[in-house]
Protein backbone atom coordinates (compact mmCIF):
# COMPACT_ATOMS: atom_id res chain seq x y z
CA UNK A 1 0.00 0.00 0.00
CA UNK A 2 2.86 2.36 0.78
CA UNK A 3 4.35 1.59 -2.63
CA UNK A 4 1.04 2.48 -4.29
CA UNK A 5 0.94 5.83 -2.46
CA UNK A 6 4.57 6.68 -3.26
CA UNK A 7 4.24 5.59 -6.88
CA UNK A 8 1.04 7.61 -7.26
CA UNK A 9 2.51 10.86 -5.93
CA UNK A 10 5.77 10.54 -7.85
CA UNK A 11 3.93 9.82 -11.12
CA UNK A 12 2.44 13.31 -11.47
CA UNK A 13 3.16 15.22 -14.68
CA UNK A 14 5.73 12.67 -15.85
CA UNK A 15 4.18 12.10 -19.27
CA UNK A 16 3.83 15.67 -20.47
CA UNK A 17 5.78 16.17 -23.69
CA UNK A 18 8.78 18.36 -22.93
CA UNK A 19 7.81 18.40 -19.24
CA UNK A 20 11.44 18.62 -18.16
CA UNK A 21 11.53 22.08 -19.77
CA UNK A 22 8.32 23.41 -18.13
CA UNK A 23 8.81 25.61 -15.06
CA UNK A 24 6.77 27.89 -12.85
CA UNK A 25 8.11 31.40 -12.25
CA UNK A 26 8.32 32.11 -8.51
CA UNK A 27 9.62 34.82 -6.23
CA UNK A 28 11.22 34.36 -2.84
CA UNK A 29 7.79 34.22 -1.18
CA UNK A 30 5.08 33.56 -3.75
CA UNK A 31 4.16 31.68 -6.90
CA UNK A 32 2.45 34.67 -8.49
CA UNK A 33 3.83 37.43 -10.67
CA UNK A 34 2.37 40.73 -11.88
CA UNK A 35 0.22 40.29 -14.95
CA UNK A 36 2.08 43.06 -16.77
CA UNK A 37 5.31 41.11 -16.46
CA UNK A 38 4.24 38.39 -18.87
CA UNK A 39 4.21 40.63 -21.95
CA UNK A 40 7.67 41.95 -21.11
CA UNK A 41 8.92 38.40 -20.55
CA UNK A 42 7.57 37.30 -23.92
CA UNK A 43 9.18 40.26 -25.68
CA UNK A 44 12.53 40.57 -23.90
CA UNK A 45 13.49 37.16 -22.46
CA UNK A 46 15.26 34.88 -24.92
CA UNK A 47 15.21 31.10 -24.69
CA UNK A 48 11.47 30.58 -24.13
CA UNK A 49 9.10 28.58 -26.32
CA UNK A 50 5.92 29.39 -24.33
CA UNK A 51 4.92 31.78 -21.55
CA UNK A 52 1.44 30.99 -20.22
CA UNK A 53 -0.42 32.94 -17.53
CA UNK A 54 -3.03 31.25 -15.32
CA UNK A 55 -5.32 32.55 -12.64
CA UNK A 56 -7.59 30.31 -10.57
CA UNK A 57 -11.15 31.44 -10.08
CA UNK A 58 -10.96 30.00 -6.58
CA UNK A 59 -13.73 31.80 -4.75
CA UNK A 60 -17.12 30.25 -4.13
CA UNK A 61 -18.32 29.81 -7.70
CA UNK A 62 -21.88 28.67 -8.39
CA UNK A 63 -23.06 27.72 -11.87
CA UNK A 64 -26.46 27.60 -13.44
CA UNK A 65 -27.20 25.90 -16.75
CA UNK A 66 -30.47 26.13 -18.66
CA UNK A 67 -30.83 22.84 -20.54
CA UNK A 68 -33.52 21.98 -23.07
CA UNK A 69 -36.65 20.65 -21.39
CA UNK A 70 -35.73 21.90 -17.91
CA UNK A 71 -38.32 24.02 -16.10
CA UNK A 72 -35.59 25.57 -13.94
CA UNK A 73 -31.88 25.91 -14.65
CA UNK A 74 -29.65 23.24 -13.14
CA UNK A 75 -27.53 24.69 -10.33
CA UNK A 76 -24.04 23.49 -9.35
CA UNK A 77 -22.68 24.91 -6.10
CA UNK A 78 -19.08 25.65 -5.08
CA UNK A 79 -17.52 24.49 -8.32
CA UNK A 80 -13.76 23.80 -8.10
CA UNK A 81 -11.01 23.75 -10.72
CA UNK A 82 -12.10 26.82 -12.70
CA UNK A 83 -9.27 28.77 -14.25
CA UNK A 84 -8.78 31.86 -16.42
CA UNK A 85 -6.56 30.96 -19.37
CA UNK A 86 -5.76 31.78 -22.98
CA UNK A 87 -4.37 29.92 -25.97
CA UNK A 88 -0.82 29.94 -24.54
CA UNK A 89 -1.86 27.49 -21.85
CA UNK A 90 -2.81 24.94 -24.51
CA UNK A 91 0.60 25.38 -26.10
CA UNK A 92 2.10 24.47 -22.75
CA UNK A 93 -0.08 21.43 -21.98
CA UNK A 94 -1.09 19.22 -24.87
CA UNK A 95 -4.82 18.57 -24.83
CA UNK A 96 -6.73 16.82 -27.58
CA UNK A 97 -9.52 19.04 -28.88
CA UNK A 98 -12.87 17.38 -29.51
CA UNK A 99 -14.50 20.60 -30.65
CA UNK A 100 -13.16 24.11 -31.10
CA UNK A 101 -9.53 25.19 -31.27
CA UNK A 102 -7.05 26.81 -28.86
CA UNK A 103 -6.55 29.81 -31.17
CA UNK A 104 -10.18 30.95 -31.12
CA UNK A 105 -12.05 29.21 -28.29
CA UNK A 106 -10.65 31.52 -25.59
CA UNK A 107 -9.88 34.63 -27.61
CA UNK A 108 -13.00 36.66 -26.74
CA UNK A 109 -14.71 37.70 -23.49
CA UNK A 110 -17.30 35.35 -21.99
CA UNK A 111 -16.02 32.21 -23.70
CA UNK A 112 -15.70 28.91 -21.85
CA UNK A 113 -13.97 25.63 -22.69
CA UNK A 114 -15.05 22.44 -20.90
CA UNK A 115 -13.33 19.13 -20.45
CA UNK A 116 -15.12 16.08 -21.80
CA UNK A 117 -15.94 14.95 -18.26
CA UNK A 118 -17.46 18.31 -17.33
CA UNK A 119 -19.45 18.54 -20.55
CA UNK A 120 -21.04 15.13 -19.92
CA UNK A 121 -21.80 16.12 -16.34
CA UNK A 122 -23.42 19.45 -17.16
CA UNK A 123 -25.16 18.35 -20.38
CA UNK A 124 -25.79 14.60 -19.95
CA UNK A 125 -28.42 14.38 -22.69
CA UNK A 126 -26.47 16.17 -25.41
CA UNK A 127 -23.68 15.05 -27.68
CA UNK A 128 -20.35 16.79 -27.17
CA UNK A 129 -20.66 18.72 -30.43
CA UNK A 130 -24.12 19.98 -29.41
CA UNK A 131 -22.73 21.33 -26.12
CA UNK A 132 -20.78 23.99 -28.02
CA UNK A 133 -22.83 27.18 -28.10
CA UNK A 134 -24.71 26.47 -24.87
CA UNK A 135 -24.77 29.08 -22.10
CA UNK A 136 -23.24 28.69 -18.63
CA UNK A 137 -23.87 31.34 -16.00
CA UNK A 138 -21.45 31.88 -13.11
CA UNK A 139 -22.72 33.43 -9.87
CA UNK A 140 -25.95 34.55 -11.54
CA UNK A 141 -24.27 37.43 -13.37
CA UNK A 142 -21.46 36.16 -15.62
CA UNK A 143 -23.00 34.70 -18.78
CA UNK A 144 -20.61 32.68 -20.92
CA UNK A 145 -20.87 30.55 -24.04
CA UNK A 146 -19.24 27.13 -24.41
CA UNK A 147 -16.77 27.52 -27.27
CA UNK A 148 -14.79 24.28 -27.10
CA UNK A 149 -14.52 20.77 -25.65
CA UNK A 150 -11.23 19.05 -24.80
CA UNK A 151 -10.37 15.55 -23.63
CA UNK A 152 -9.36 15.01 -20.02
CA UNK A 153 -5.68 14.33 -19.48
CA UNK A 154 -5.10 10.60 -19.20
CA UNK A 155 -2.19 10.73 -16.75
CA UNK A 156 -1.84 11.95 -13.15
CA UNK A 157 -1.42 15.70 -13.19
CA UNK A 158 -1.92 18.77 -11.05
CA UNK A 159 -3.32 20.55 -14.11
CA UNK A 160 -6.72 19.22 -13.12
CA UNK A 161 -8.75 22.18 -14.36
CA UNK A 162 -12.21 21.27 -15.61
CA UNK A 163 -13.52 24.65 -16.78
CA UNK A 164 -11.46 27.21 -18.70
CA UNK A 165 -12.72 30.80 -18.91
CA UNK A 166 -11.03 33.23 -21.27
CA UNK A 167 -8.68 35.77 -19.71
CA UNK A 168 -10.55 38.44 -21.64
CA UNK A 169 -13.50 37.56 -19.39
CA UNK A 170 -11.41 38.25 -16.30
CA UNK A 171 -10.45 41.65 -17.66
CA UNK A 172 -14.10 42.44 -18.39
CA UNK A 173 -15.15 41.42 -14.88
CA UNK A 174 -12.50 43.62 -13.30
CA UNK A 175 -13.53 46.60 -15.41
CA UNK A 176 -17.16 45.98 -14.45
CA UNK A 177 -16.56 45.60 -10.70
CA UNK A 178 -13.61 47.94 -10.08
CA UNK A 179 -14.05 50.32 -13.03
CA UNK A 180 -10.33 49.91 -13.56
CA UNK A 181 -8.97 49.45 -17.07
CA UNK A 182 -5.41 48.68 -15.98
CA UNK A 183 -5.56 46.45 -12.90
CA UNK A 184 -5.29 42.69 -13.30
CA UNK A 185 -4.51 40.52 -10.26
CA UNK A 186 -1.20 38.67 -9.98
CA UNK A 187 -1.22 35.33 -11.70
CA UNK A 188 0.83 32.17 -12.05
CA UNK A 189 3.30 32.25 -14.92
CA UNK A 190 4.46 29.01 -16.52
CA UNK A 191 7.24 28.99 -19.09
CA UNK A 192 8.55 26.31 -21.39
CA UNK A 193 12.26 26.66 -22.04
CA UNK A 194 13.83 26.14 -25.41
CA UNK A 195 16.06 23.12 -25.72
CA UNK A 196 19.54 23.39 -24.20
CA UNK A 197 18.56 26.52 -22.25
CA UNK A 198 19.98 27.21 -18.79
CA UNK A 199 17.13 27.79 -16.28
CA UNK A 200 19.33 30.01 -14.10
CA UNK A 201 19.96 32.35 -17.02
CA UNK A 202 16.22 32.56 -17.74
CA UNK A 203 15.47 33.38 -14.08
CA UNK A 204 18.14 36.08 -14.15
CA UNK A 205 16.66 37.60 -17.31
CA UNK A 206 13.16 37.65 -15.76
CA UNK A 207 14.52 39.38 -12.65
CA UNK A 208 16.24 42.00 -14.77
CA UNK A 209 13.08 42.61 -16.80
CA UNK A 210 11.09 43.11 -13.61
CA UNK A 211 13.58 45.58 -12.14
CA UNK A 212 13.68 47.46 -15.42
CA UNK A 213 9.91 47.99 -15.69
CA UNK A 214 8.68 47.98 -12.07
CA UNK A 215 7.98 51.31 -10.41
CA UNK A 216 9.90 51.93 -7.18
CA UNK A 217 7.88 51.82 -3.97
CA UNK A 218 8.41 51.80 -0.24
CA UNK A 219 7.55 48.15 0.26
CA UNK A 220 10.87 46.80 -0.93
CA UNK A 221 9.57 45.31 -4.16
CA UNK A 222 13.03 45.36 -5.68
CA UNK A 223 14.10 42.81 -3.07
CA UNK A 224 12.16 40.11 -4.91
CA UNK A 225 14.32 37.33 -6.30
CA UNK A 226 12.88 35.47 -9.27
CA UNK A 227 13.48 31.78 -9.83
CA UNK A 228 12.16 28.82 -11.80
CA UNK A 229 10.47 25.89 -10.13
CA UNK A 230 10.53 22.74 -12.31
CA UNK A 231 7.29 21.00 -13.18
CA UNK A 232 8.48 17.88 -11.35
CA UNK A 233 8.40 19.83 -8.07
CA UNK A 234 4.93 21.30 -8.52
CA UNK A 235 3.15 18.40 -6.84
CA UNK A 236 5.37 18.67 -3.75
CA UNK A 237 5.93 22.41 -3.43
CA UNK A 238 5.25 23.79 0.05
CA UNK A 239 6.96 27.14 -0.36
CA UNK A 240 4.87 28.50 -3.21
CA UNK A 241 1.18 27.86 -2.91
CA UNK A 242 -0.13 30.96 -4.66
CA UNK A 243 -2.89 30.57 -7.24
CA UNK A 244 -1.77 27.13 -8.35
CA UNK A 245 -3.38 25.58 -5.33
CA UNK A 246 -1.75 23.92 -2.33
CA UNK A 247 0.79 21.18 -2.62
CA UNK A 248 -0.77 17.74 -2.89
CA UNK A 249 2.08 15.76 -1.34
CA UNK A 250 5.10 16.23 0.88
CA UNK A 251 8.30 14.60 -0.36
CA UNK A 252 9.91 14.06 3.10
CA UNK A 253 6.70 12.37 4.27
CA UNK A 254 6.83 10.00 1.30
CA UNK A 255 10.48 9.22 2.00
CA UNK A 256 9.51 8.58 5.62
CA UNK A 257 6.80 6.20 4.47
CA UNK A 258 9.33 4.30 2.37
CA UNK A 259 11.61 4.00 5.41
CA UNK A 260 8.67 2.71 7.46
CA UNK A 261 7.87 0.16 4.75
CA UNK A 262 11.48 -1.03 4.71
CA UNK A 263 11.52 -1.38 8.50
CA UNK A 264 8.25 -3.30 8.48
CA UNK A 265 9.62 -5.73 5.89
CA UNK A 266 12.83 -6.06 7.88
CA UNK A 267 10.82 -6.77 11.04
CA UNK A 268 8.79 -9.43 9.24
CA UNK A 269 11.94 -11.06 7.84
CA UNK A 270 13.61 -11.14 11.27
CA UNK A 271 10.47 -12.65 12.77
CA UNK A 272 10.43 -15.33 10.08
CA UNK A 273 14.12 -16.14 10.65
CA UNK A 274 13.61 -16.46 14.40
CA UNK A 275 10.56 -18.70 14.03
CA UNK A 276 12.23 -20.90 11.43
CA UNK A 277 15.44 -21.43 13.40
CA UNK A 278 13.48 -21.98 16.62
CA UNK A 279 11.52 -24.79 14.95
CA UNK A 280 14.55 -26.29 13.24
CA UNK A 281 14.57 -29.36 15.50
CA UNK A 282 11.27 -30.47 13.95
CA UNK A 283 12.99 -30.89 10.58
CA UNK A 284 16.32 -32.22 11.82
CA UNK A 285 15.58 -35.88 11.11
CA UNK A 286 14.30 -35.05 7.64
CA UNK A 287 17.57 -33.28 6.89
CA UNK A 288 19.64 -36.10 8.35
CA UNK A 289 17.85 -38.77 6.32
CA UNK A 290 18.09 -36.77 3.08
CA UNK A 291 21.81 -36.25 3.56
CA UNK A 292 22.28 -39.93 4.41
CA UNK A 293 20.50 -40.89 1.18
CA UNK A 294 22.89 -38.69 -0.83
CA UNK A 295 21.22 -35.30 -0.78
CA UNK A 296 23.68 -32.44 -1.18
CA UNK A 297 23.74 -29.20 0.81
CA UNK A 298 23.00 -27.18 -2.34
CA UNK A 299 19.82 -29.18 -2.88
CA UNK A 300 18.71 -28.53 0.72
CA UNK A 301 19.44 -24.81 0.44
CA UNK A 302 17.44 -24.65 -2.80
CA UNK A 303 14.57 -26.56 -1.14
CA UNK A 304 14.38 -24.23 1.89
CA UNK A 305 14.64 -21.10 -0.28
CA UNK A 306 11.91 -22.47 -2.56
CA UNK A 307 9.64 -23.07 0.44
CA UNK A 308 10.22 -19.52 1.63
CA UNK A 309 9.55 -18.17 -1.88
CA UNK A 310 6.27 -20.12 -2.11
CA UNK A 311 5.17 -18.78 1.29
CA UNK A 312 6.03 -15.22 0.27
CA UNK A 313 4.26 -15.64 -3.08
CA UNK A 314 1.12 -16.86 -1.31
CA UNK A 315 1.28 -13.78 0.95
CA UNK A 316 1.54 -11.60 -2.17
CA UNK A 317 -1.49 -13.26 -3.73
CA UNK A 318 -3.45 -12.71 -0.50
CA UNK A 319 -2.53 -9.02 -0.64
CA UNK A 320 -3.68 -8.76 -4.26
CA UNK A 321 -7.05 -10.16 -3.20
CA UNK A 322 -7.43 -7.86 -0.18
CA UNK A 323 -5.82 -4.72 -1.68
CA UNK A 324 -9.11 -3.08 -2.83
CA UNK A 325 -10.64 -3.69 0.61
CA UNK A 326 -7.59 -2.25 2.37
CA UNK A 327 -7.57 0.84 0.15
CA UNK A 328 -11.25 1.36 0.89
CA UNK A 329 -10.64 1.00 4.63
CA UNK A 330 -7.86 3.61 4.50
CA UNK A 331 -9.60 5.89 1.99
CA UNK A 332 -9.47 8.82 4.41
CA UNK A 333 -5.68 8.67 4.60
CA UNK A 334 -4.63 8.05 1.02
CA UNK A 335 -4.60 10.44 -1.97
CA UNK A 336 -7.87 10.84 -3.80
CA UNK A 337 -7.80 8.95 -7.08
CA UNK A 338 -5.39 6.26 -5.94
CA UNK A 339 -6.50 2.75 -6.82
CA UNK A 340 -4.99 -0.69 -7.22
CA UNK A 341 -4.76 -2.33 -10.60
CA UNK A 342 -2.49 -5.28 -11.22
CA UNK A 343 -1.91 -3.91 -14.73
CA UNK A 344 -0.62 -0.56 -13.48
CA UNK A 345 2.90 0.23 -14.71
CA UNK A 346 5.48 -1.04 -12.26
CA UNK A 347 3.09 -2.93 -9.97
CA UNK A 348 3.88 -6.41 -11.29
CA UNK A 349 7.62 -5.62 -11.35
CA UNK A 350 7.47 -4.29 -7.78
CA UNK A 351 5.59 -7.34 -6.48
CA UNK A 352 8.01 -9.71 -8.24
CA UNK A 353 11.16 -7.93 -7.00
CA UNK A 354 9.80 -7.60 -3.45
CA UNK A 355 8.81 -11.26 -3.34
CA UNK A 356 12.28 -12.38 -4.48
CA UNK A 357 14.19 -10.04 -2.15
CA UNK A 358 12.06 -10.88 0.90
CA UNK A 359 12.40 -14.59 0.15
CA UNK A 360 16.18 -14.35 -0.13
CA UNK A 361 16.65 -12.14 2.92
CA UNK A 362 14.36 -14.11 5.22
CA UNK A 363 15.21 -17.57 3.87
CA UNK A 364 18.95 -17.58 3.28
CA UNK A 365 20.07 -17.75 6.93
CA UNK A 366 17.67 -20.54 7.97
CA UNK A 367 18.56 -22.43 4.78
CA UNK A 368 22.30 -22.20 5.56
CA UNK A 369 21.79 -23.25 9.18
CA UNK A 370 19.44 -26.15 8.48
CA UNK A 371 21.52 -27.48 5.60
CA UNK A 372 24.67 -27.48 7.74
CA UNK A 373 23.45 -30.22 10.11
CA UNK A 374 25.69 -33.27 10.27
CA UNK A 375 23.72 -36.47 9.56
CA UNK A 376 25.40 -38.45 12.36
CA UNK A 377 24.68 -35.79 15.00
CA UNK A 378 21.08 -35.48 13.82
CA UNK A 379 20.39 -39.20 13.90
CA UNK A 380 21.90 -39.38 17.41
CA UNK A 381 19.51 -36.62 18.56
CA UNK A 382 22.37 -34.12 18.97
CA UNK A 383 20.63 -31.37 16.95
CA UNK A 384 20.31 -28.98 19.86
CA UNK A 385 23.95 -29.18 20.68
CA UNK A 386 24.72 -28.64 17.04
CA UNK A 387 22.94 -25.30 17.18
CA UNK A 388 24.46 -24.35 20.47
CA UNK A 389 27.70 -22.78 19.40
CA UNK A 390 28.30 -19.28 20.70
CA UNK A 391 28.31 -17.49 17.35
CA UNK A 392 24.91 -18.82 16.27
CA UNK A 393 23.33 -18.12 19.64
CA UNK A 394 24.67 -14.58 19.62
CA UNK A 395 23.27 -13.96 16.13
CA UNK A 396 19.84 -15.33 17.09
CA UNK A 397 19.79 -13.23 20.27
CA UNK A 398 20.75 -10.14 18.25
CA UNK A 399 17.88 -10.74 15.84
CA UNK A 400 15.42 -11.26 18.70
CA UNK A 401 16.53 -8.09 20.52
CA UNK A 402 16.43 -6.10 17.27
CA UNK A 403 12.93 -7.32 16.57
CA UNK A 404 11.60 -6.21 19.94
CA UNK A 405 13.47 -2.87 19.83
CA UNK A 406 11.95 -2.04 16.45
CA UNK A 407 8.49 -3.06 17.65
CA UNK A 408 8.81 -0.91 20.78
CA UNK A 409 9.98 2.09 18.76
CA UNK A 410 6.88 1.78 16.56
CA UNK A 411 4.61 1.47 19.58
CA UNK A 412 6.16 4.50 21.32
CA UNK A 413 6.00 6.56 18.12
CA UNK A 414 2.34 5.62 17.63
CA UNK A 415 1.50 6.67 21.20
CA UNK A 416 3.33 10.00 20.84
CA UNK A 417 1.71 10.85 17.51
CA UNK A 418 -1.71 9.80 18.85
CA UNK A 419 -1.33 12.14 21.83
CA UNK A 420 -0.24 14.99 19.54
CA UNK A 421 -3.29 14.51 17.33
CA UNK A 422 -5.52 14.36 20.41
CA UNK A 423 -4.01 17.67 21.61
CA UNK A 424 -4.59 19.32 18.23
CA UNK A 425 -8.23 18.23 18.17
CA UNK A 426 -9.13 18.89 21.79
CA UNK A 427 -6.97 21.79 22.99
CA UNK A 428 -8.95 24.62 24.56
CA UNK A 429 -8.70 27.54 22.12
CA UNK A 430 -10.28 30.01 24.55
CA UNK A 431 -13.53 30.29 22.58
CA UNK A 432 -16.35 28.08 21.36
CA UNK A 433 -15.30 27.45 17.78
CA UNK A 434 -18.35 25.28 17.06
CA UNK A 435 -20.55 28.38 17.11
CA UNK A 436 -18.41 30.46 14.73
CA UNK A 437 -18.79 30.48 10.95
CA UNK A 438 -17.30 32.68 8.27
CA UNK A 439 -17.71 33.30 4.56
CA UNK A 440 -16.05 35.47 1.96
CA UNK A 441 -17.33 38.44 0.02
CA UNK A 442 -16.21 39.66 -3.39
CA UNK A 443 -12.83 41.22 -2.68
CA UNK A 444 -12.91 43.01 -6.03
CA UNK A 445 -15.90 45.05 -4.83
CA UNK A 446 -14.22 47.89 -2.94
CA UNK A 447 -17.45 49.48 -1.72
CA UNK A 448 -17.22 49.81 2.08
CA UNK A 449 -20.86 50.91 2.27
CA UNK A 450 -22.08 47.55 0.95
CA UNK A 451 -20.12 45.70 3.60
CA UNK A 452 -21.54 47.90 6.34
CA UNK A 453 -25.07 47.25 5.06
CA UNK A 454 -24.34 43.53 5.16
CA UNK A 455 -23.03 43.88 8.70
CA UNK A 456 -26.15 45.70 9.89
CA UNK A 457 -28.44 43.14 8.25
CA UNK A 458 -26.76 40.31 10.13
CA UNK A 459 -27.04 42.18 13.42
CA UNK A 460 -30.82 42.16 13.04
CA UNK A 461 -30.98 38.35 12.97
CA UNK A 462 -31.90 37.16 16.50
CA UNK A 463 -29.98 33.87 16.20
CA UNK A 464 -26.67 35.70 15.65
CA UNK A 465 -25.00 36.74 18.91
CA UNK A 466 -22.21 38.78 17.32
CA UNK A 467 -20.84 39.60 13.91
CA UNK A 468 -17.72 41.34 12.64
CA UNK A 469 -15.82 42.10 9.47
CA UNK A 470 -12.21 41.03 9.02
CA UNK A 471 -9.52 39.85 6.68
CA UNK A 472 -8.34 36.28 6.27
CA UNK A 473 -9.43 34.07 9.21
CA UNK A 474 -6.55 32.22 10.92
CA UNK A 475 -7.74 28.84 9.66
CA UNK A 476 -7.28 29.90 6.03
CA UNK A 477 -3.55 30.59 6.43
CA UNK A 478 -4.18 33.54 4.12
CA UNK A 479 -2.04 36.59 3.60
CA UNK A 480 -2.02 39.75 1.57
CA UNK A 481 0.97 41.32 -0.05
CA UNK A 482 1.87 43.74 -2.81
CA UNK A 483 3.80 42.46 -5.79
Amino acid sequence: MIFLIVQYDFSFDKFEKGGDRICRVVTNHDARVPFQLVNEVRNEVTGLDVAALLNRWDFEINMSIAKPGDVKPSVFLNMPNIVFADDNYFKLINYKWISGSPEYSLSQPYQTVLTEQSAKRFFPNLSLNDVVGKEITFNDTVHTIVSGIIENLKYNTDFNFQIFVSRATEKALIRRSLHDEEYIPPSVLFVKLSRNTNPEQIAKQIGNVYKLHAKPSSNGRFNLNYGLEPLSNLHFSKLYEGDSGPAKAYRPALCGLMVVAGILLLLACINFINLTTAQSSERAKEIGIRKTLGGSRKQLIFQFLSETFILTAISTLIFIFFAPLLLKAFSGFIPEGLHFDIQQPGVILFLLITTILVSLFSGIYPALILSSYRPIAVLKNQTVSGLGNTRRLFFRKTLTVSQFVIAQVFIIATIVVGRQIHLELNKDMGFKKNAIIYFGTNYRDTSTAKRMVLLQKFKTIPEIANVSLGGFPPSTNGHWDSI
